[in-house]
């Protein structure tokens, strides 16, 4: 006859062994629905808080295995796939984990929210939805507007900046170069740059429905705390300049750079500010996919920062780590990173929007290159300026 085992939770039948009866068990699945979706939470938990880690492990592989050097081929495979696996794999194992259930609301659990808008970009489907009769893009038309005038005059201005190239490419173009035909030029290169923004970069990468908070809240508070901190920092170099620059001595990962704070002040342009924005503004974009993208995410999902402030803090720090140790040895840069991250990442969460952290991881990296005297480099000693 059966038995059932009340320990083990299932039931014992009689099978022929060895020539004699024995009771074999027959298990039967006990898990309930409820206690299935506890363990496949668990399991992504663990997925989300372990990848920034493994990710950042192989990045400083890569970065002082190869010492950044241009002609290393492997260099580039690996940040190649690096990039992929970020921006494509991840979130689509991520998502086919079935962690949209457990991430996003209802209405918000498609592959195109959990590609793009969940991690602060934009979706091309949302761009181009129709809502209230037109083009959803077109519901933000203003802001939109603001954001071209705002590039086309960073563009402008790297324009002015590069007069010389846009002298020569007139003069290849028109059999002539003169301001008249560089201005003409000008205006051409930023009409195309404007096409091109609009209709296929801004549908990637512009979160429309929370972009015009990120711009008239966040973009100015962070903006501030950013000038803040800097005056401070640039304030205590100044005074303590003299023993500071003997301390520190020359050429160490600690070591401050010429010239001071105040000749730095005095020697900053409109135009060179301005330029350097411009080209940070870009680099500072692809580094917060990255950085808030990703570890950030992924670490608030991983500890489950809505059970306690504790935990909340914990993810803001251990991302800024994390971003910080992308600049190590760098120690000044280091800790900029690192506190600047720890701002970004509290207010990403609240509000992502890549194109706001962006545009203003360009503004305070060209502040701090412009009025800090510390070195703008990553990785192993005497490569070229990542920062």
């Amino acid at each position: 006859l059966a038995m059932y085992d009340p320990k083990s939770g299932g039931i014992w039948i009689p099978m022929e062994r060895f020539g004699a009866y024995q009771y074999a068990p027959v298990f039967q699945n006990t898990i309930t629905p409820e206690e299935e979706k506890a363990d496949r939470l668990k399991t992504a938990r663990i997925f989300n808080l372990i990848e920034p880690f493994v990710l950042i492990i192989l990045i400083l592989a890569t970065v002082w295995g190869s010492g950044l050097k241009a002609d290393c081929c492997w260099m580039w495979v690996s940040f190649g796939f690096l990039a992929i696996w970020v921006t494509v794999i991840s979130p689509y194992i991520h998502y086919m984990d079935g962690e949209g259930e457990f991430f996003l609301p209802p209405e918000h659990r498609t592959l195109g929210y959990w590609y793009f808008q969940a991690r602060g970009l934009g979706n091309p489907g949302d761009y181009y939805s129709m809502v209230n009769g037109k083009l959803n893009f077109m519901n933000y038309w203003n802001e939109i507007k603001q954001l071209l005038m705002l590039l086309d005059f960073l563009f402008f201005i790297v324009l002015i900046k590069y007069e010389d190239w846009v002298s020569h490419v007139a003069g290849e173009l028109f059999g002539h170069s003169g301001y008249p035909l560089q201005f003409a030029l000008g205006i051409i290169i930023i009409t195309v740059a404007d096409v091109i923004l609009l209709f296929l970069v801004l549908p990637l990468f512009l979160r429309l429905d929370n972009f015009p908070y990120g711009v008239t809240k966040q973009f100015p508070y962070l903006t501030f705390m950013a000038l803040l901190l800097i005056m401070i920092t640039g304030t205590l170099f100044q005074l303590n300049w003299s023993w500071l620059d003997k301390a520190l001595g020359k050429n160490q990962p600690w070591s401050l750079v010429d010239p001071m704070p105040i000749k730095r002040a005095q020697n900053l342009t409109f135009i060179s500010f301005l330029t350097e924005w411009c080209w940070y503004a870009l680099w500072g974009f692809m580094q917060q996919v990255l950085f808030l993208g990703c570890f950030c995410t992924n670490l608030a999902r991983g500890l489950d920062v809505e059970k306690s402030q504790f935990r909340w803090t914990l993810c803001r720090i251990l991302t800024a780590m994390l971003f910080a140790s992308l600049h190590f040895p760098n120690f000044w840069l280091s800790l900029a990173t690192g506190v600047f991250g720890f701002l970004w990442s509290n207010d990403f969460m609240k509000n992502p929007n890549m194109m706001v952290f962006g545009l203003n991881h360009g503004m305070n990296a060209s502040f701090t290159n412009k009025l800090l005297p510390i070195a703008f480099t990553v990785g192993p000693p005497h490569n070229s300026p990542l920062g």
